[in-house]
């Protein structure tokens, strides 16, 4: 199995690739005269083309790379946290963190491809999945890392964890709320909300709900850079794949499994030399006699257990 070294590649390409796609794509709505220069929505950078294609296209990079530590993150409390917490029957709190954590990744990819313009229902649903999603991962992960810091010698991601955690609670209310409040109290062009202005209705409201949405996207990749102390200790090997198909019955290999084992024939026993045991193979009605790696057979004593099963063709090296 091959071993994977430097993990901490992955947060650390989430927390350069997320800052740098809404950066990017300001600059260029801003350029392009789609959004007004004073803290527009994240989302609002990704409206229109071209910065929509780049919004789309990083965003799915980085929600690929995320749902990737969010696996490695899986394993490793699986295998070295000390702590038994069950969530009902079945499911584990390490299990309901990591869906979480997928359904964050999922709500990014959402608001990377169904641009708020044309269809904000789906758009809020993924940002919802992301920010809200994405918080409570991370209130989980907190509550982990207490368990892995004398492990992995990090005591100090938990407490900041703790309080990136907590700024990230009171940046999702105060991106929701006010955002909420603020679309009540707008008495501007429908069509130009991205271009909101001070003698709009409840644009104090409006920056303090878009700048805490910045606030609370930059805070998150810095969480997920929390990850890369504990990955950079940590080694992980492929997973073994083990394909297991239904049998071809026009063609075997001798080196096939067998399920039960069968006397040798007659003329087997008459040899000076045994051979090595053997196994049979029941289909249906039929006892198919393999001999497997049974080097001293003759070659007309091959024949002879071929003719036994005249209806199919074996391969015996």
């Amino acid at each position: 199995m091959a071993k994977k070294k430097h993990l901490h590649i992955l947060p650390t390409l989430v927390c350069l690739v997320c800052p740098l796609t809404f950066v990017i794509t300001f600059i260029v709505a801003w350029q392009m005269g789609h959004v007004s220069l004073a803290f527009p929505y994240i989302s609002d950078t990704g409206n229109y083309a071209p910065e929509s294609c780049i919004f789309s296209q990083l965003l799915n990079i980085t929600s690929m790379l995320l749902a990737l530590c969010v696996y490695i993150r899986y394993l490793q409390v699986k295998q070295f946290a000390n702590f038994r917490s069950t969530i009902g029957h079945r499911l584990s709190a390490n299990n309901v963190a990591t869906l979480l954590g997928y359904l964050s990744c999922l709500g990014m990819d959402i608001v990377a491809n169904f641009q708020v313009k044309y269809v904000w229902q789906i758009h809020y649903i993924g940002a919802c999945l992301c920010f809200i999603g994405g918080t409570v991962y991370f209130i989980f992960q907190t509550f982990f890392s207490y368990y892995l810091s004398k492990k992995f010698d990090s005591g100090f991601v938990f407490y900041a964890r703790s309080i990136l955690c907590f700024l990230s609670v009171l940046m999702t209310i105060a991106a929701i709320v006010p955002g909420v409040v603020s679309g009540y109290y707008y008495t501007g062009d429908p069509n130009q909300e991205t271009h909101w202005r001070p003698e709009d209705g409840g644009y104090i409201l409006h920056i303090i709900s878009t700048g805490s949405e910045w606030i609370l996207a930059l805070t998150q990749c810095i969480l997920v850079l929390t990850f890369l102390p504990e990955f950079k200790n940590i080694h992980l090997f492929s997973p073994k794949l083990k394909v297991i198909c239904k049998t071809d019955w026009n063609f075997f290999q001798l080196k096939a499994l067998t399920t039960r084992k069968r006397s040798r024939p007659e003329f087997l026993k008459k040899k000076k030399k045994q051979a090595k045991p053997c196994s049979a193979l029941y289909k249906r009605d039929l006892y198919i006699l393999f001999y497997l790696e049974c080097e001293d057979l003759m070659d007309e004593e091959r024949e002879d257990l071929m003719d036994q099963v005249p209806r199919y063709t074996y391969n015996w090296t």
